[in-house]
């Protein structure tokens, strides 16, 4: 699964009986369009969704600016507006990385929970689906010729890996958090990571940084016993979800500190180099999002 995720994606799920919605993409970026994909049709600007709504993707295409990258990660943001006709009052606007949900949607209560990418649209079967432990479980369970990414009776397993290592590396966002406001330029991007993950946090001192790194070095210590040696995934030569729960780390810090800093450059040599042969070897997977 492509690491570097498109930004502008946004999830909108809900169930809406006897209605009709309207979906309004408001593009709040300074060139492109906004597109909405419903159930594989693909239309600009606003359109009129009749009965129960299943899920779409909005993202805006066509962006040009000097601040794009091909992550999309400056892109902007597209904003649902979603409006019944038989309860005008009742207008319920889905920006940043909003998911709608609720049973009670049929009823015009239009609630919505925050939610993040990633978010896949399977063109062979038109199966929307999002959360990335879930898209792997659709993927073993669609295509069950492909390398298992949740092999059976790993789930509970994956999961205490995955929270070891968020437990241990805890500290690690303190240092990478502000880098990440300082280096994003759309407000809309910054409004969502603060909706996501709480206030913005001061950025750290020398002392606390050199304090942190060292205990990002020994929590790698300790978590690279997991690893067989010789064994660049947890399993063997092909990763599974905790793998890929746990390589977007070394993506986030070479891409915030940049390829050719000091610290990315200590980190790929931490371990034998098995992190930067993990990411290199999980990039090398990936393929790109259209």
């Amino acid at each position: 699964m492509k690491l570097s995720l498109i930004a502008s994606t946004l999830a909108l799920a809900a169930t809406a009986l006897a209605e009709s919605h309207t979906v309004t993409l408001v593009n709040n970026c300074p060139s492109g369009n906004p597109v909405f994909l419903y159930q594989g049709n693909g239309p600009r600007g606003s359109g009129t969704i009749d009965g129960q709504v299943l899920g779409g993707v909005a993202w805006v295409d066509g962006f040009a600016g000097a601040d794009c990258q091909s992550s999309g990660v400056n892109c902007g943001i597209v904003e649902f507006t979603l409006t019944n006709p038989d309860d005008p009052d009742n207008t319920q606007n889905a920006a940043d990385y909003s998911l709608l949900t609720g049973d009670g949607l049929g009823n015009h209560q239009l609630r919505y929970t925050e939610y993040t990418v990633p978010f896949i649209v399977d063109s062979s079967t038109g199966a929307v689906v999002s959360d990335s432990y879930r898209i792997a479980e659709y993927l073993d369970k669609i295509y069950p010729d492909t390398p298992r990414l949740v092999p059976e009776g790993t789930e509970g397993l994956q999961w205490a890996f995955g929270d070891a290592i968020l437990l241990r590396l805890y500290r690690f966002w303190g240092w990478v958090r502000p880098l990440m406001i300082e280096k994003a330029h759309n407000k809309e991007f910054l409004k969502g990571v603060e909706k996501a993950y709480g206030p913005p946090m001061p950025p750290m001192s020398d002392e606390e940084k050199k304090a942190t790194w060292g205990v990002v070095k020994a929590a790698l210590d300790d978590i690279s016993k997991y690893y067989k040696e010789g064994q660049l995934f947890l399993t063997g030569d092909k990763p599974i979800y905790a793998d890929f729960s746990f390589i977007p780390i070394f993506f986030v810090v070479k891409t915030l500190f940049g390829n050719d800093s000091e610290e990315w450059k200590e980190v790929a040599s931490w371990n034998g180099g098995r992190w930067a042969k993990m990411l290199d070897a999980a990039q090398y997977m990936s393929t790109e999002v259209v």
